[in-house]
């Protein structure tokens, strides 16, 4: 019973010490293993840098070859620079700029005929040599016009028909062919007829060189140099325009031969 209870207990500690050193054998083939595994994983990265580095050299390599040139590089720019600069063509001479022309001064403003007193005579003077008054007595009937343009207008009386009245005008230097005044019986052609040497056309000279002066004293803007000569009951009266300047007007009356007789702010 003693035998028996001692082989039990021998075989008993034979499986425990069995056991544990199989666990022992265990833990070191595990403790192999995880060195040799952290020996890969070393080498790998080991590798994996060796590669970035020689990358990273490769691109300095590259980027110094392209962007810093070589003194030979540099001459053989020079070279090619002077020999094109050689074999192009000169440029021609760029033609100079054409003067600007002057411009035109503005042409002056044509005076009217009362201006002009010469001017005046020679147009009553070929109004006297028509065929029709000449060496006859002129009678001029209501009204005598200047115009601006150089026009004159008035009625004269005709000579061997008393009782008729024609219009002349007097343009471009020649006096036109007359026409028709109509005369009814309340007109006066008596009292409202003059000889011409009372309304002769060099009067209207006057007339014009006092608006010109009084113009100018005044200040005057966009004077009109058209006016007139009634006739009315055997008297004579010009009529002219205001002057106007930008706050006051005036008005004038004149003598028979047109020199001013009196000059009103209206």
């Amino acid at each position: 019973m003693r035998v028996n209870t001692v082989f039990k207990w021998m075989c008993c500690c034979l499986v425990f010490g069995s056991l544990w050193s199989c666990e022992q054998l265990s833990q070191t083939i595990r403790e192999t293993l995880q060195e040799e595994d952290n020996k890969q994983q070393e080498l790998v990265l080991s590798k994996e840098e060796a590669i970035e580095e020689e990358e990273k050299s490769t691109l300095n390599d590259t980027e110094k070859e392209v962007d810093t040139p070589t003194e030979s590089d540099i001459s053989n720019d020079r070279e090619i620079a002077e020999v094109e600069s050689d074999q192009s063509p000169t440029p021609e001479p760029e033609p100079e700029p054409e003067p600007k022309p002057k411009p035109k001064p503005k042409p002056k403003p044509k005076l009217p005929l009362t201006s002009d007193k010469k001017a005046l005579e020679a147009a009553e003077t070929a109004l006297r040599n028509l065929p029709k008054f000449k060496g006859k007595e002129i009678r001029a009937y209501n009204s005598v016009y200047y115009y601006e343009d150089g026009r004159i207008m008035l009625g004269i009386i005709d000579p061997d028909h008393p009782d008729q009245v024609d219009t002349y005008i007097y343009k471009n230097g020649k006096w036109l062919p007359p026409e028709m005044v109509v005369i009814t019986r309340r007109d006066d052609v008596e009292g409202s007829s003059v000889p011409l040497s009372r309304v002769s056309f060099v009067n209207a000279n006057n007339v014009y060189q006092t608006l010109v002066e009084k113009a100018e004293e005044v200040g005057a803007i966009d004077v009109n140099y058209t006016f007139r000569v009634r006739i009315r009951g055997g008297q004579l009266r010009w009529y002219t325009p205001d002057l106007k300047t930008g706050r006051k007007a005036y008005a004038m009356m004149f003598n028979d031969n047109g020199t001013l007789k009196e000059f009103i702010e209206l």
